[in-house]
């Protein structure tokens, strides 16, 4: 699994939707200027993930960034 995919389990397994996210990533960091195309593009792989939002995407989530590091690195 990499980064993308295990976001958006995350995301279906917290029971809420790209919109929720993009509009608490964009709370986090209004700079990110997240979108709901955007978002899509990089859960499906279609885009990369840049650092800021990886973070604000795991804070949104409530996600530590190292549980993903682990999980993409299979430990």
């Amino acid at each position: 699994m990499n980064a993308s995919e295990i976001i958006k389990a995350e995301l279906t397994d917290s029971g809420r939707t790209q919109t929720w996210l993009v509009s608490k990533v964009n709370a986090i960091d209004p700079q990110i200027n997240m979108s709901e195309v955007k978002l899509s593009a990089s859960l499906t792989g279609k885009r990369k993930i840049s650092a800021d939002e990886f973070i604000a995407l795991c804070k949104a989530l409530e996600i530590s960034p190292d549980l993903i590091a682990e999980r993409v690195s299979g430990h």
